[in-house]
Order: C-alpha cells, then sequence, then structure tokens
C-alpha cells in the first residue's frame, strides 16, 4: 500500500502518484 503519497491514478496494479507525474514531467523536453 502506499503511505501518504497522494494517488493521482490506479490502473491495474499500478499506481500513479503525485511524485511520480512530478517525475515524469522533469523528463519532458524543455525547448
Amino acid at each position: 500500500m502506499i503511505g501518504s503519497e497522494n494517488i493521482l491514478a490506479k490502473v491495474g496494479d499500478k499506481t500513479i502518484t503525485v511524485n511520480d507525474y512530478i517525475k515524469r514531467c522533469e523528463y519532458v523536453p524543455r525547448p
């Protein structure tokens, strides 16, 4: 189970948290 992280979405057995979302945004190339 996830601790105190905010869960954004749950896809099957995969859980996307706010931290995961932020990390994913950081991978986007900046112009």
